[in-house]
């Protein structure tokens, strides 16, 4: 103890130096990757598209977003659930099937109708309005693995039209619009945004024509990821007015779906690159409608989701002034670490064994006080006797008329003024046995005739110690 006495300032320099190297690393190591993969469907379609300025977001922080490209949402999925990657676009209705304690949703991005075109000049009497008139024909249903095949085999199914009553061909967006331009199918399913160049390109050859759902409302009840939405007359071409009329068709919506262990500063630059893409809407999305988390096939990512409402809001400007991983470490102080020690401080205010032991304290802290001065007893001579009974009768005053406690702690603090009176009665002790003393030693000075500068000095030191 006389050793950290001595050098208590040096030990709280160095203290504090270690907390501090400790702290230091503990934000460095906790730096995410600055490389990471996101998942992004067939090259050329509007995940890929998105994806790419996603990659471009996040080169601007210094990180290098790779693009990789798949068969389409079902493979998405599959590589995400496997863990072979942990970011990925996946098609509104394929993620129900993903394992929600591995991945969950940061947020729904674009509404992606579902286009059916078919060939002018086929035999209807009247232009198709109902699946169940696709009986017989050659029907390209997606490549297998995609998000577009699965769902246009559930809604052929669902209208009595399947492999048994009409060709089911499986086969990639591009096949499949060549296909409908040489005549070797009849009617196409595509799922994709109204940006992609390709299906810009259907929905003005004039060889070909946008189904309109007559029963549009009836498949959004039946499937919770689905939507109606209308196409109004002239809105992918006003000059040749594509379409020519109102079309009514299904919509579903696209997903970022994300690992729940991917790091939290690379969850926030996703969510900075998700609104910077997607916030400004498009001819179908309105404007601020996303990123959302309406359409969430998975669990919300409540990390995502906080960090979504801070950046729409403008409320998270710390990039404006600090580096990537300042701005997303004081980010991440403010919406998760904070938060949860203002619920907890007033918790542990009302903790019983908080409030025991600051009762406890209260009294206990000054029997130090007192057990110091018991130990300098046998040593305290003359005047420090009578300063030490002052002080402690003074503190027995002020513990009289200052200290608080409830009426459960009462008996501890009587406890403790009892031994406040038991040291006073010991220092009270002390003062009379050297009084005593005192005159053992004048009467011995008195008795001894000859020697009566000797008994003057005894008796004058024995007066000292009293």
């Amino acid at each position: 103890m006389e050793f950290i006495r001595r050098n208590l300032l040096w030990l709280s320099a160095a203290l504090g130096l270690l907390l501090l190297v400790a702290i230091v690393a503990a934000i460095f190591l906790s730096l995410p990757p600055r490389q990471f993969t996101i998942l992004s469907g067939r090259e050329g379609g509007a995940y890929f598209q998105f994806a790419q300025q996603y990659r471009e977001v996040a080169a601007e922080y210094g990180f290098d977003l790779r693009v990789q490209p798949t068969a389409g949402s079902v493979e998405t999925l599959q590589l995400l659930d496997s863990g072979a990657a942990q970011v990925g676009f996946v098609q509104g209705g394929i993620a129900q099937t993903g394992d929600a304690t591995k991945l969950s949703t940061m947020a729904s991005v674009f509404h992606e109708p579902i286009w059916i075109i078919y060939r002018q000049g086929l035999n209807f009497a009247q232009p198709p309005d109902d699946l169940l008139q696709l009986q017989g024909l050659r029907i390209g249903v997606g490549e297998a693995g995609s998000g577009s095949h699965d769902l246009a085999l559930r809604l052929l199914a669902d209208s009595g039209v399947s492999a048994a009553n009409s060709s089911l061909v499986e086969d990639s967006s591009q096949s499949m619009a060549d296909s409908l331009r040489s005549g070797d199918l009849d009617v196409a399913f595509f799922v994709l945004s109204l940006t992609s160049p390709l299906i810009q390109e259907l929905l003005v050859d004039p060889s070909l024509a946008l189904m309109s759902l007559r029963r549009a409302d009836a498949f959004a009840r039946r499937y919770v990821y689905l939507s109606s939405m209308v196409i109004p007359e002239g809105t992918v071409d006003l000059q040749k007015d594509r379409p020519p009329a109102d079309v009514q068709v299904l919509s579903t919506v696209a997903n970022v779906v994300v690992s729940n262990d991917l790091h939290p500063d690379l969850l926030r630059l996703l969510t900075i690159a998700a609104v910077r893409t997607h916030e400004m809407g498009s001819l179908l999305d309105r404007r601020f409608e996303f990123p959302n988390v309406l359409y969430a096939d998975l669990p919300v990512n409540k990390e995502a989701s906080a960090y979504m409402n801070r950046i729409k809001s403008g409320e998270s400007i710390l990039d404006n002034y600090f580096p990537f991983w300042l701005a997303a470490l004081i980010d991440r102080y403010l919406l998760f670490v904070v938060p949860i020690a203002l619920l907890l401080l007033p918790m542990l205010s009302r903790s019983p064994l908080l409030y025991q032991f600051y009762m406890r304290n209260r009294i206990v802290r000054w029997y130090h006080t007192i057990r110091s001065v018991e130990l300098r007893l046998e040593t305290t001579v003359g005047i420090d006797i009578d300063r030490e009974i002052a002080e402690l009768r003074a503190l027995d005053e002020r513990l009289t008329k200052e200290l608080s406690v409830s009426n459960t702690y009462m008996p501890d603090v009587y406890n403790l003024r009892t031994n406040i009176d038991f040291v006073i009665t010991k220092l009270e002790r002390r003062k009379a046995q050297l009084h005593r003393a005192a005159q053992a030693a004048r009467k011995a000075s008195g008795a001894v005739g000859g020697a009566p500068a000797a008994g003057d000095a005894a008796e004058t030191s024995v007066s000292e110690a009293i």
